[in-house]
């Protein structure tokens, strides 16, 4: 079995009781292996900056616990990686539309989960530039399929290759469960 819990922010502990004592149960691959008992299920935010914010826990049986995120990337340029000034990566004026396979520990697709696709602006404009996250669920192969228009890129950043490019320099993050995958974007005004 596993857990997934909506809000980010929360993790979730599992506890076996012993008597008077509460032992911490340890997953494999991310799945807990169990046995008749009693169990208590602990749900607590992560962050030191503690904020209370409302969530679901979803509790997983054995083939629906996603462990891995295969990323389909995707934009709406050409789909080639670039180097303007931070290293090579993906560009793309105002359409990301990733694709993601989620498997469990054993590479078995998990249907019916939720993928979040959350896209952060350039910090370097502000720290609150641009926010946008969408949830989706996986079909029943254990795809999922995103198209998220942002706003269009401020080009506080400049880079001269070919032509004289003006970009933000954005981040990508694509999360189920405990599986994450952080990309960052270069977020052009000109093509």
């Amino acid at each position: 079995m596993g857990f997934i819990v909506s809000e980010s922010s929360y993790s979730v502990e599992l506890y076996y009781a012993v008597n008077t004592e509460m032992r911490l149960v340890n997953p494999v691959d991310g799945v807990y292996n169990i046995t008749e008992g009693n169990y208590y299920i602990k749900v607590y935010n992560k962050n030191a900056d503690f904020v209370s914010k409302d969530y679901t826990l979803k509790i997983l049986g054995y083939g629906e616990i996603p462990a891995k995120l295969e990323i389909f990337y995707d934009f709406d340029m050409d789909g080639q990686k670039r180097d303007f000034n931070e290293g090579l990566h993906y560009a793309f004026q105002n359409v990301l539309l990733p694709g993601a396979r989620v498997t469990d520990g054993k590479g078995n697709r998990v249907p019916n989960v939720n993928v979040t696709l959350e896209w952060i602006g350039d910090t370097m404009i502000s720290p609150n530039n641009g926010h946008q996250t969408m949830i989706k669920t996986t079909d029943l192969n254990g795809y999922v399929k995103f198209r998220m228009v942002v706003p269009r890129a401020h080009g506080i950043r400049t880079a001269l290759t070919i032509a004289l490019h003006k970009y933000d320099y954005d981040t990508m993050i694509i999360s189920c469960g405990t599986a994450r995958d952080t990309t960052k974007l270069y977020h052009v005004i000109n093509r």
